[in-house]
């Protein structure tokens, strides 16, 4: 299935697509609660992105995908299982979700800020230089998950593993958290005096 330019408020509810290709445009409060997509490819064209503010993604299952530089900013995605979805510079800003699988998923410099998510999943997530200023992450799973130059600094984090995850020196995190003590593992960079 392809959608070019705005849809805004298309019903894909409990859709079962082989692929689905967004060509830009206002998809704004676009419902995909329960869809199970193959493969799906959210396209900027120039410099148009996909717009999914708002957009019900609760349940949603993608098999393979491309959404740089979507907006997610306010979506819901309880139990969408996203696992390794390129999320390259998207906006996710306000994103609430629990039980949402990002494993494997490419999240770098993502803007997180204020996101929400509980019991989710980020193993082994690339959130190199990723910004979750204000985010919430209750009982989420960073294992593995490559921290390098992201800024947790005002994130509220709590109960969420970190065992295996890298970071560096120029990696931010939230007041008197001891990520080593957590098992998360200090790369050098050539950067960092």
């Amino acid at each position: 299935l392809q959608l070019q330019g705005g849809r805004r408020g298309v019903d894909l509810r409990q859709a079962r697509l082989g692929g689905l290709w967004i060509g830009g445009g206002d998809l704004r409060d676009a419902r995909l609660a329960g869809a199970e997509i193959g493969r799906l490819v959210l396209s900027a064209i120039g410099d148009d992105v996909v717009d999914l503010r708002g957009a019900d993604l609760s349940g949603l299952v993608v098999g393979d995908g491309n959404m740089n530089r979507a907006w997610l900013d306010g979506a819901r995605l309880d139990g969408a299982k996203l696992h390794g979805v390129t999320l390259h510079r998207a906006r996710l800003r306000g994103i609430a979700g629990r039980e949402v699988s990002l494993g494997n998923a490419e999240l770098t410099e993502t803007d997180l800020a204020g996101a929400r998510l509980t019991r989710s999943d980020l193993r082994r997530a690339d959130l190199r230089g990723a910004a979750l200023d204000r985010a919430v992450l209750r009982e989420v799973d960073l294992r593995d998950a490559r921290l390098e130059e992201a800024d947790l600094s005002t994130a509220r984090i709590e109960a969420s593993r970190f065992e295996g995850a890298t970071y560096d020196c120029l990696t931010r995190w939230p007041r008197g958290l001891d990520a080593a003590a957590l098992g998360a593992r200090k790369l050098e960079n050539p950067a960092c005096p």
